[in-house]
């Protein structure tokens, strides 16, 4: 008997969903596998035992390690980007704004320890893009970048007010995401026996005291 068009695309839908499912499972094993000991020292077998699936499903539906580690990567950042600068438009204050958004990052990745693990294990350096490993490097690394943009025009907004200190926006971009990473790498380091809240509190404190405008009328000259 020949399958309706409505039984097709049943099958269709049930098969995509499959293989999504087949995805993100994948994407979670390979994410601890990542953090646990390195992109160089993962083998594709332990990800397919610690996502639970088999060798075959995992080569079904990615290329390879390399493949996986970057669309790890891809979803993350994406995600990142998005939880970071979602909801702040009711915020008037450049400054805050960017303060805001980096708690939110703060938040994020707290929320995701592997991943950030796999950053601090593989020496990905946030204030570059550098480090990234993969067989797509370079789609990974424009997306963090696209990131870095956002962040910059974030600063350049609150120098523009008054809100921050008068320097390059590019070298503040920097200096704020280096402390991100640092305030983060302690985090991971100490176990993460600190509340992720007070992390990001004392993180936006030293943002503050160090590139905030005593006098927010100042300007630029």
């Amino acid at each position: 008997m020949i399958a309706t068009i409505e039984q097709q695309a049943t099958r269709l839908s049930r098969r995509d969903a499959r293989q999504r499912m087949y995805e993100e499972l994948i994407l979670e094993g390979a994410e601890r596998e990542f953090a646990r000991v390195g992109f160089a020292d993962t083998k594709v077998q332990d990800i397919a035992r610690t996502s639970d699936v088999s060798l075959a499903t995992v080569y079904k539906t990615f290329a390879g390690k390399g493949a996986i580690y970057d669309a790890v990567h891809g979803k993350r950042m994406t995600e990142l980007i998005e939880f970071s600068t979602g909801s702040l438009g009711a915020i008037a204050s450049p400054l805050d704004r960017l303060l805001a958004a980096v708690a939110k990052q703060v938040e994020y990745f707290a929320d995701h320890p592997n991943y950030l693990r796999i950053h601090i294990r593989d020496g990905v350096s946030w204030a570059t893009a550098s480090g990234i490993s993969g067989i797509n490097r370079q789609t990974a690394v424009e997306t963090w970048r696209a990131g870095i943009a956002m962040m910059t025009d974030g600063i350049e907004a609150a120098i523009d007010s008054g809100e921050m200190v008068a320097m390059r926006p590019e070298l503040l971009t920097q200096l704020v995401i280096a402390a991100l990473q640092i305030w983060l790498t302690d985090w991971i380091e100490a176990e993460v026996s600190i509340a992720p809240a007070i992390v990001a509190a004392e993180l936006v404190e030293y943002l503050r005291r160090s590139f905030g405008q005593a006098d927010p009328l100042s300007r630029r000259s």
